[in-house]
């Protein structure tokens, strides 16, 4: 494996132990691959930390404060979750601390469990490319300075980076083809970016209580997953039988989980919603009773506190709105 490759995760404020710690073990069998964690959580420090996770002790305050210096003009930084808009320009603003990493990258910690990265993510594949998927949760860039810039590329729609840095509100700038995207950047320019690696991603929707993934559409898949020693398999009921397939991440986003395995577990399966030891292989049965749906109003909390904070800021909302009519 000759490309180096670092995952960028600031990440400020109590992080929810019960799928952190799971995290932390399949970035461990990952351990070609370097995690590089900004965090003011100081619990975590206390934690056994695997050889390739790096701790940077970092307050919010700093971390704005650095962003801040790589501008020169005001960046709107109120509260953590703005750090999406920021990802695409991780490799300018930490260029200091991955030095000698050929690829870096940005990954959730907080909704992600991983398999083999390597598996999915090939030196053929990185050879190739400049960015390495198109979504927030994880994606690659080419640790060099021309790439390392792209983001301040203009867009067609007359979007630049100033204007997406000084909002208050999350424009979604890392991920997929939202108004504002690096993405849109790198397929106007003919940037080289491949959009996504088959395999590489399981990625859960947020509104059921079941696991539905984005590209299952209107129909319903009991489904579970297995992480085996590193190994990341996506299970799914079909015609009555458990389908297997290697996965290289699962994310389940805005999904809270609990954790019943045990501290020194090699084998768990996720099912709704939480994180149970692989006494025994699942079955079918047992997969279908898992997904069995259930009134689940996570989704609703969230669309309330969105709007509470749209009410905070009137201006936001009309702006998000004349988007949308745009759009339309």
């Amino acid at each position: 494996m000759k490309n180096k490759l670092v995952f960028i995760c600031p990440y400020f404020g109590k992080i929810g132990m019960d799928q952190f710690e799971l995290w932390l073990k399949s970035c461990a069998t990952n351990s070609s691959v370097d995690f590089m964690l900004f965090i003011n959580d100081e619990d975590i420090f206390a934690m056994n930390i695997p050889d390739n996770v790096k701790l940077i002790r970092m307050s919010w305050d700093e971390c704005r404060q650095l962003i801040q210096s790589h501008f020169d003009f005001e960046v709107t930084l109120v509260y953590p979750y703005k750090l999406c808009d920021f990802k695409p320009a991780f490799g300018y603003i930490f260029a200091d601390y991955i030095r000698g990493y050929d690829f870096w990258g940005h990954l959730d910690l907080s909704d992600t469990i991983l398999g083999n990265l390597r598996e999915f993510i090939t030196d053929p594949i990185l050879d190739l490319y400049d960015k390495i998927h198109i979504y927030g949760h994880l994606a690659l860039y080419r640790n060099e300075t021309e790439n390392n810039l792209r983001f301040t590329a203009p867009q067609r729609n007359g979007v630049s980076i100033k204007d997406i840095f000084k909002r208050a509100e999350v424009t979604c700038f890392d991920d997929m083809y939202h108004t504002a995207s690096v993405n849109s950047i790198y397929k106007e320019h003919n940037y080289p970016m491949i959009e996504e690696i088959d395999g590489l991603v399981a990625d859960v929707l947020p509104h059921n209580w079941y696991f539905r993934l984005y590209q299952d559409g209107s129909v319903k898949i009991p489904r579970a997953f297995e992480w085996d020693n590193g190994k990341l398999f996506e299970l799914c009921v079909i015609n009555g039988s458990v389908a297997k397939r290697e996965i290289g991440y699962v994310h389940f986003q805005k999904r809270k989980t609990v954790n019943y395995t045990a501290a020194d577990t090699d084998h768990f399966y996720f099912v709704p919603n939480m994180f149970i030891d692989a006494d025994k292989p699942l079955s079918a049965e047992d997969i279908i009773a898992y997904s069995k749906d259930r009134l689940y109003l996570d989704p609703v909390k969230g669309k309330i506190k969105r709007l509470a904070w749209y009410m905070k800021h009137p201006s936001v909302f009309m702006r998000k709105l004349h988007e949308k009519l745009s759009d339309g």
